[in-house]
């Protein structure tokens, strides 16, 4: 069965105070969460054309991108 995830804006605040500013799906989200939260042992989460070190965030925010704004 193929999962449709939804897309969503992600916005990366670093520690080193530059942003990144992305559209992900909703897997890269989770994705994002469960290294943020020690759910992985890696430091390095991989989201296709980016490679974050999450010991360089200092905070993410993101919002679902609505059907109409695709």
């Amino acid at each position: 069965m193929n999962k449709k995830y939804k897309k969503n804006n992600l916005t990366i605040k670093f520690k080193s105070g530059e942003d990144l500013t992305m559209a992900i799906n909703g897997n890269d989200l989770n994705e994002i969460f469960a290294y943020c939260h020690g759910f992985r042992n890696s430091k390095f989460v991989d989201l296709g054309r980016e490679v974050i070190n999450v010991d360089m965030i200092e905070y993410f925010v993101y919002d679902e991108v609505k059907e109409d704004e695709l």
